[in-house]
């Protein structure tokens, strides 16, 4: 569903080369960061491309799987980048899962309201895949930053640490309370919440962290 108009975000022209080489900079930080990350992201995201927006910074789509469009923001710093890498490839696994496993039991039905759950992310009422979506993504952004401990830098494209990891357990908590959520989505989604769960209990941010 496209409820925040995805589609119409990237425009024609060129993005500043900076930008691109601090792309390229950040992707090879990943290797030193995380080996394994780093070779799961080059299998699963086979192209990249830089286009402008006035949006976002960039995304990815089920109908192009493996393709990531990047539009990096002056302000971001390495991290960012590189947790703008892990955030698309959730997104992309996600994707690939969900054509493994299927994740929904009638697509008709996530576009009512009364379906929508609370978003990690943008922290809003969203449909239910994308709700899911971004509660799989703050997830993923929130081990690797408790990986390398890297709490204390300051984010530019995701919350702070501290707000993600509350906003991860009201999400789950939304997906909870959502009225016959085992007739909207299969075991499988069921499987992936309460891993999520699981995940997040293990995380521990340091109290003097500067997050």
């Amino acid at each position: 569903m496209n409820d925040l108009q995805q589609a119409s975000l990237i425009l024609d022209g060129e993005v500043d080369r900076e930008l691109i080489l601090r792309a390229r900079s950040a992707h090879q930080a990943l290797r030193l960061r995380d080996q394994n990350l780093f070779d799961l992201f080059n299998l699963v995201e086979n192209r990249i491309f830089f286009s402008p927006s006035q949006k976002a910074g960039g995304g990815s789509t089920s109908s192009a799987i493996g393709v990531l469009w990047m539009h990096p923001r002056h302000h971001w710093n390495q991290q960012d980048y590189i947790e703008f890498m892990i955030h698309e490839m959730t997104h992309t696994l996600l994707f690939l899962d969900e054509r493994r496993y299927q994740h929904y039991r009638d697509y008709r039905l996530l576009s009512r309201k009364e379906n929508f759950a609370v978003s990690a992310v943008l922290r809003k009422p969203r449909p239910l895949d994308k709700t899911i979506h971004s509660l799989m993504v703050a997830v993923e952004v929130l081990l690797y930053r408790h990986r390398i401990g890297s709490h204390v830098d300051a984010p530019g494209l995701h919350p702070n640490s501290n707000l993600m990891l509350e906003s991860c357990k009201e999400t789950i908590r939304s997906l909870e309370r959502t009225p016959q959520l085992s007739l909207l989505v299969t075991d499988r989604v069921i499987e992936l919440i309460q891993s999520s769960k699981e995940h997040l209990s293990h995380i521990e941010i340091p109290k003097h962290a500067v997050v």
